[in-house]
This record gives structure tokens, sequence and C-alpha cells, in this order.
């Protein structure tokens, strides 16, 4: 039957071929594709769920169980707000390791596209000639692309992104692309995205997916309840600006709000601004304070800078930003704390 072919780098295959496939593939590819294989051979075993782990960005990775129903929900309903329908083309550049990498695998087998993968790397797209309707990358796979040739990303009709915060540089160099971008939000939890926001000039709305409501706890977090899980509420460390039950507008993690005299103050806006200023990594945080109780503090990765380089980063700040938003001290920092997918660990160096 028609419906159950799977097609996957061009080439078709019966359930039973793609097992045997996966099963020979698994024994002499390379470890990324190995991964793939193994999780296509988890799929269609006999257990009710995946076992993942989170990415480690709010604290040390843990072992979920997902219900495989769930997610093919979640694949099914990507496809219905994208429009994607069977046949469509992907392309997989993201390790499996994780959610994002295994839902684009669980999409392509639900929905019956056809899935095409490549080694995950910085610049996936590189001698790549086919075109694609949907390709998920990092925000430093796209900083990789727009640097290098921008015009490889119009071979995919619809770009997701996630994994990271999107660096306003970066947002304004998609803007002149021909694909369809959108960022999306979402987390282990609640089995890839259930919102995206679209990369256009001055958008910052994120829109549910499908079956997907939102509304706000008393300390001004999203709170999201979707059909995709059963109707669960989840509850997030995210504080937004809640516009409706389908949208919303990001603000920041409760978990990095500085309280300095009072006044509740996000470093994500704050970086935003000073961004265009830094080559290498930085970010805003906190440090206690014997008189407002917390202060702002900049943490900057890599060796010292000289005193006019700071004095003009300072003299940037101080005209461009609120006066309690101006980090109180700048703090060099040799090499910064990393999760395993890559992602800053904010913490306080100086104590």
């Amino acid at each position: 039957m028609n419906d159950e072919l799977f097609h996957i780098n061009k080439r078709t295959f019966s359930k039973e071929e793609l097992l045997q496939w996966c099963w020979e593939t698994s024994g002499e590819a390379e470890e990324w594709e190995v991964d793939h294989c193994m999780f296509i051979l988890n799929w269609f075993n006999e257990d009710e769920y995946i076992k993942v782990l989170t990415s480690g960005s709010t604290g040390l990775p843990k072992e979920l169980r997902l219900q495989k129903k769930q997610m093919a929900e979640s694949a099914r309903m990507t496809s219905r707000f994208f429009k994607l329908d069977s046949g469509s083309s992907a392309l997989l550049c993201l390790p499996s390791k994780y959610i994002a990498g295994k839902m684009v695998i669980v999409r392509a087998l639900v929905n019956k596209w056809h899935l095409h993968w490549v080694k995950p790397s910085l610049h996936p797209l590189k001698g790549i000639e086919d075109h694609y309707d949907t390709a998920s990358f990092t925000p430093p796979q796209l900083h990789e692309i727009m640097n290098e040739d921008p015009l490889e990303l119009d071979k995919i009709h619809i770009v997701l992104v996630g994994g990271g915060a999107l660096p306003g540089h970066l947002e304004s160099q998609l803007l002149i692309s021909d694909s369809d971008i959108y960022l999306t939000y979402g987390m282990t939890e609640t089995i890839s995205h259930v919102a995206v926001r679209r990369i256009r000039a001055s958008d910052k709305l994120f829109c549910a997916l499908p079956g997907v409501q939102f509304r706000q706890n008393a300390d001004g977090c999203l709170v999201i309840q979707s059909e995709h899980l059963d109707n669960e509420i989840i509850v997030t460390n995210d504080v937004v600006e809640l516009i409706d039950e389908q949208n919303f507008i990001f603000l920041g993690r409760k978990d990095n709000v500085i309280n300095s005299g009072g006044i509740k103050i996000f470093p994500e806006p704050i970086e935003k601004i000073i961004e265009f200023l830094f080559t290498g990594a930085y970010y805003i945080w906190k440090k206690a304070d014997s008189v407002f109780g917390e202060i702002v503090v900049l943490y900057i990765e890599g060796k010292e800078w000289n005193e006019s380089r700071k004095l003009s980063l300072l003299s940037y700040m101080e005209k461009n930003l609120q006066k309690y938003e101006v980090p109180k001290e700048i703090i060099f920092v040799s090499s910064f704390d990393r999760t395993l997918t890559d992602k800053i660990i904010r913490k306080n160096y100086s104590e």
C-alpha cells in the first residue's frame, strides 16, 4: 500500500525494508547516521515511548519519556500549520541525539515526506544542489550560511530555526532571504515547537500551532495547554506579554530576572541592544549587592579588552540603555561553561 512507503535519501522503502536498511547501515555508518538509524528502529519497536535528553540549558540534562502517539500528533500539527502534505521534501542537518533532530525524522515518517539527511555541520547546505520544502537549523548554522553564501538558504522554502536565541544582527540578515523563516518556541517537554514567530521586520509575535492554547500564571510566565499533549498543563519559566490565547511576545526567562533595587530587569533585551559590539560570546547577568540586592554585570568571553575599547563600550551602553540597565561591572572570562548542545550556561564567575 502506498501509505506504507517511506522515502529517505532518494530511496523508497516498505516498513520492513526500511528497518532492514537501518539495521545494516547502523553497523557501518558514521556516528551521526547511526543515531538516525537507531532512532528509526526504536520508533518502530513495541515501546509506547521514546527516551530523550533535555538540552540542559536550565540545569543538568535529564531523561524524559515521550509518548510516541504524542510525538506523532506533534508531527501532524506541524504539517497542518505549514501545509506540508504527503510528498513534501525535508532536509535533516541536525543530530538526532536531541528532540529537534528526532522530530524531523518523525515528521517525515508520519507525514510521508521525502527525507534527505546530511552530516550535521555549521554549513550543511554547502554542496547541496536540490531544493527542499523545509529544513530546521540552529542559529549558528544560519549564521554560517548567511556569512558564506546567503543565496544558499533559498534552497529551502520553509526554514525553521530553534535551539537558542536568534541574534538581532542575524535576524536582520535573514530579512533579505526569499525563504519563509520562522523562529520556533518549544522545549523537550512540549515535544518540539508549540509556537512560531515569522522573521520579518518588527514582528515579535509568537503564534500558536493548531490545538495549542496559552495563558499566564501569577508570575507572568507562559502556561501551555495543547491537544497533542492530551491537554496536560505545562508551566514554563518564560515571562511573556500575553496578547491572547494564541499569541504572545517573549520577554525573558524568570530564572534570569535581575531585581535591582526593586526594578526587574531582563538580560535578553539588553543583550539585543549591545550585541553588534561583540564578535565573541557575552551575556548580561546578576551579582549580589548589599545596597540594591542585585546589580547588573556583563560577562565577556576571552582576553580582557584595552581601556579604550572598554570605555567605548561603556559610553555606548550609557547612551542606549536605561540607567539601571547599564552593567556596574564588566568581567572577562577565558572560557564560558556550555551545555551539551553548546548553549552558554549563565553563572556568576566572580563569586
